[in-house]
């Protein structure tokens, strides 16, 4: 049973949660940013429960087209999305009461996107943008909420007068942007070497995805350019004071990453290849954030 709910939610991709999340706190830490332990607390397990209920919705609804064995029937399996829903609602409900509204419409905008990435009349997951909003909510998005719930209108205040009065702290966002730029281009190419590999069986069932229309050569050069740009990231971040300089030492995964990329582009089957983009993941993540943390010791 367990085995089945784990293979279900596919708990083995939430590093793509988790990496992100570890990655701002250590940015927090290093920049002496107090962290409230309950709100990060019910952040964090939030954002866990949506990423599997997303997960679980988009297993649900692909059984449909591909005969995929969800290893549930498809009323235990709708039972379960449901379940999931609720309790990531139920964190957010919690997260609200303790802070403010402008938490409110972040996470509702988030859901909704979530949502809509597997459901609806035309899923974000089948059409060339998936790679763009799945970067985008993992690497951007959730840090920016996390930040904001721990410093408040130090990072974005909104008042409502006779005219719309935002702030947001500047070199605060600036920072974010830095460091969200690495999380969000690794997720990016995770959806974008996904989606190469099931190119041809997307089309057999309605779903049109970026490789689709880049063709999978140019998807290649796309995934070479976005790893490129996380290295630019990294140096970017080191150069406006995010990072300490000791982090430059993830450079030296770059080949590593590219000979990854090049056994990925030999078959580009997905049992064989795939797990080239996730060790990409995993190696640039796992070692920036240990710099990052070792950078706070030093």
């Amino acid at each position: 049973m367990i085995k089945r709910l784990l293979k279900f939610i596919e708990i083995q991709t939430k590093i793509t949660s988790l990496f992100p999340f570890l990655l701002m706190i250590g940015f927090m830490i290093s920049h002496s940013i107090d962290i409230d332990i309950v709100r990060t607390s019910i952040f964090f397990w939030g954002m866990i429960f949506f990423d599997l209920t997303t997960t679980a919705i988009n297993n649900t609804i692909d059984s449909k087209t591909n005969d995929q064995d969800l290893g549930f029937t498809n009323n235990q399996a709708k039972i379960m999305c449901f379940s999931l829903l609720a309790i990531s609602t139920l964190m957010g409900i919690i997260l609200v009461v303790l802070t403010d509204w402008i938490v409110l419409i972040l996470g509702m905008f988030c859901f909704a996107v979530g949502i809509l990435y597997t459901f609806g009349p035309i899923p974000i997951s089948r059409t060339p943008m998936g790679e763009f909003f799945s970067g985008i909510l993992h690497g951007y998005f959730a840090p920016f909420i996390l930040l904001y719930i721990n410093v408040g209108a130090a990072l974005l205040s909104i008042e409502f007068g006779d005219a719309i009065s935002i702030q947001i702290h500047t070199q605060m966002f600036v920072d974010l942007m830095i460091v969200g730029m690495v999380p969000t281009l690794l997720i990016a190419n995770i959806m974008l070497g996904n989606n190469t590999c099931d190119v041809e069986a997307d089309v057999k069932v309605n779903r049109f995805t970026l490789p689709f229309y880049l063709g999978k050569p140019l998807s290649i050069v796309l995934m070479r350019i976005l790893y490129a740009g996380v290295y630019v990231g990294i140096i970017s971040g080191v150069v406006w004071g995010v990072y300490h300089p000791i982090v430059l030492i993830t450079l030296f995964t770059a080949p590593i990453v590219m000979k990854h990329v090049s056994v990925f582009k030999e078959k580009m089957i997905k049992h064989i290849s795939f797990v080239n983009v996730i060790k990409n993941f995993m190696l640039v993540m796992g070692v920036l954030n240990v710099m990052v943390y070792l950078s706070i010791l030093l």
